[in-house]
């Protein structure tokens, strides 16, 4: 064989133990298919990497003692009370003058809202300081028939006369007073010298001017609303609850509720009145609540707002919703088995739940028994049933 044959037949050699040498792995890829590759004893238990909890960002934790709220959800507005809501009218007609208030405008009790003038209010303060002149006569008729009566001197007669006549009088003076005070006119200040045909409106509660129909110079008829007043010192919470729920609620029991884009998440509130009638409409009974706290409140009346009436509180045993898992109509939580430096095994346990919440839920007794005091994976629970 000469040296050409024999280079050839190294060369091929050489390559050919080159081709037979198995191909060398990364370690971490080496470490990870180590745990994969671990026996699994059964299909319940799932092994993970390090690297794979740590990048999934899964959690570790355990069962809670949480305070669970039974509520029910319900819609409502902010109202005040009858009390502190008001229409302003006029007694008698008139024609408008002298109002420069808007709707949104604040005003004091007793404060002037409007003027108006009306001849007829003009006959009115003359009947009373003629009828007041007339009471004066009648009463010194009226005593002297008595004592001439008891003297002897005249006749029973003439004394009822007199006595009749006077208490006549008498009520017609009243009534005037009143008529002049209705239209906010004190009597005692009517006098020929001052008649006037002008009268005034005024406050009768301090707040919040809604709503304005006076127009200068027009004529304003007898019991036209004039202004309406809101005072929103003392808002409460009108809600509705319908009538398959109203069992449930009770005065005294706690209320949570949002305004849309207000900037407080949540207020609270309480109770204090349940409507005795169902609307005939939507089947819906009235439920008034007293906030918790005025000050925070926007005071704006007629405000929607999302409400929930918490019914009912208790202790339970309970897991964060994202420590759940479903599959085949069921509910799962991941239990650690073992730890090591590479990686961790779960098992997959089965468990029953009862009330839910938004961040929590609870589970039965029989469920609690097989988690108490173990390590639950809290957190990453989802993706576990994709393995």
């Amino acid at each position: 064989m000469n040296k050409a044959s024999i280079t050839i037949t190294i060369l091929f050699l050489v390559s050919l133990n080159m081709g037979c040498k198995p191909e060398q792995k990364p370690t971490q890829e080496i470490e990870d298919e180590a745990v994969l590759s671990t026996p699994q004893k059964d299909e319940n238990t799932i092994v993970l990497t390090r690297k794979q909890y740590e990048s999934a960002g899964m959690q570790m934790g355990a069962l809670q003692l949480e305070t669970l709220y039974e509520t029910i959800n319900t819609t409502g507005f902010l109202n005040v009370p009858q009390e502190n809501q008001i229409v302003v009218s006029s007694y008698m007609g008139g024609y408008a003058s002298s109002t420069s208030f808007l709707p949104g405008d604040q005003v004091k009790k007793g404060e002037l809202l409007l003027r108006l003038t009306n001849p007829e209010i003009v006959t009115v303060q003359k009947d009373y300081l003629i009828a007041k002149q007339s009471l004066a006569y009648l009463k010194t008729v009226y005593d002297r028939q008595v004592t001439l009566e008891r003297e002897n001197i005249s006749s029973r007669d003439k004394l009822l006369l007199a006595e009749s006549e006077y208490y006549n009088m008498l009520a017609t003076v009243a009534a005037l007073e009143q008529t002049l005070l209705l239209n906010n006119i004190r009597p005692e200040k009517v006098s020929a010298a001052n008649i006037s045909p002008v009268f005034n409106l005024y406050a009768p509660i301090g707040g919040v001017i809604t709503s304005v129909n006076a127009e200068n110079g027009q004529f304003m008829d007898p019991g036209t609303p004039l202004f309406q007043i809101v005072n929103t010192d003392h808002m409460h919470l009108e809600m509705k609850v319908f009538e398959q729920d109203i069992a449930l609620v009770k005065p005294g029991q706690k209320v949570k509720f949002t305004i849309p884009d207000s900037k407080v998440s949540e207020f609270y509130g309480e109770v204090f009145l349940v409507g005795k009638a169902i609307d005939k409409q939507d089947r819906t009974v009235a439920i008034h609540a007293h906030p918790d706290d005025y000050a925070r409140l926007p005071q704006f009346y007629g405000l929607f707002v999302e409400a929930e009436i918490i019914i009912a509180d208790r202790q339970a045993d309970c897991v964060p919703n994202s420590a759940l898992a479903s599959g085949n109509g069921n509910s799962y939580v991941f239990v650690k088995q073992s730890e090591t430096a590479e990686g961790l095994a779960f098992e997959r346990i089965p468990v029953e739940v009862g009330f839910t919440t938004e961040s929590y839920t609870e589970l039965i007794p029989s469920s609690v028994s097989l988690l108490k005091g173990k390590q639950i994976l809290v957190k990453g629970a989802y993706g576990l049933m994709q393995e």
